[in-house]
């Protein structure tokens, strides 16, 4: 088990350098470009005098620049916290102020750098929120070695990824789902993943024909609104073999009408925060 979840994606982007890691309608960054960006951004927390151990806040939506501040925080021994943008003002500075980051994080800039990523055994890796059956925010703190563990059982044994797989990362990213399967279970096994800020039927079916996707994590709410929406239609999902369920119950006749109209299956799963894997 690697001490620090930073240095497993650095050997990716060694493998495979030129390979995209991240791509969305209009731009993309390859593992070499996303190392390096994350470098700079690593770079620029050391300079703000972040030491290891030190809490930053993401309130970033799925974009690029959130695997950057993600990776790069990771890379300069933080402990990184990603936040649901769209929390409130007075839900935010709840978390925030449970929290105690050193920073907020809403957007990188443009810097880059060679960073390698330093050891931090004994540092947490992650504090993701979650309400759990009471309603107030508890946040689970989470090792480098259970990211390690976790994107090994995401990409291994649940998705079977492949190099040329396209997962989409359209779950957001601040939830532990959306984190483990769309974003950092692909980027250890060195596949791209095809980012969308927001669900809707049209745009996920479209970003599954241009950027020919071939694994869909998503929830029950998406699949029955895809089903319900009339471009499923017309949809090519030529490419798709799998597509994934949690964060909620998904009724196996769902599951069953989707099979039956779109010819993919659903694994349905079910996990926790605390775990940060599926079950």
């Amino acid at each position: 088990m690697a001490d620090n979840f930073a240095s497993l994606l650095e050997a990716t982007a060694r493998r495979r350098p030129r390979k995209a890691a991240l791509v969305w309608d209009g731009g993309s960054l390859s593992r070499e470009e996303l190392e390096r960006h994350a470098g700079g951004f690593a770079r620029s927390l050391a300079e703000r005098g972040m030491k290891s151990g030190d809490r930053i806040a993401l309130s970033i939506p799925n974009r690029w620049s959130f695997a950057v501040a993600l990776w790069g925080g990771w890379k300069s021994g933080a402990t990184v916290v990603p936040l649901n943008p769209l929390l409130t003002a007075e839900e935010r500075a709840k978390v925030l102020a449970h929290l105690g980051p050193k920073l907020v994080v809403e957007a990188v800039g443009d810097e880059q750098a060679e960073w390698p990523s330093i050891a931090v055994p004994d540092s947490p890796a992650l504090i993701l929120y979650t309400s759990g059956s009471t309603g107030q925010p508890k946040g689970a703190v989470l090792s480098h070695a259970a990211l390690d563990f976790s994107s090994r059982s995401w990409a291994e044994p649940v998705m079977a990824l492949t190099p040329e797989d396209r997962v989409l990362g359209v779950l957001p990213f601040s939830h532990s789902y959306g984190l483990n399967g769309a974003l950092l279970a692909p980027l250890w096994a060195g596949v791209t993943v095809v980012l969308l800020e927001r669900f809707s039927p049209e745009e996920v079916l479209g970003a599954i024909a241009r950027h020919r996707v071939t694994v869909f994590p998503g929830v029950a709410t998406m699949f029955r609104r895809l089903l319900d929406s009339p471009a499923l239609a017309s949809a090519d999902l030529s490419s798709l073999r799998l597509a994934l369920s949690g964060a909620a119950p998904c009724p196996w006749e769902l599951a069953q009408e989707w099979r039956r109209r779109t010819g993919v299956r659903i694994l349905r799963g079910y996990g926790m925060t605390e775990l940060f894997r599926p079950i």
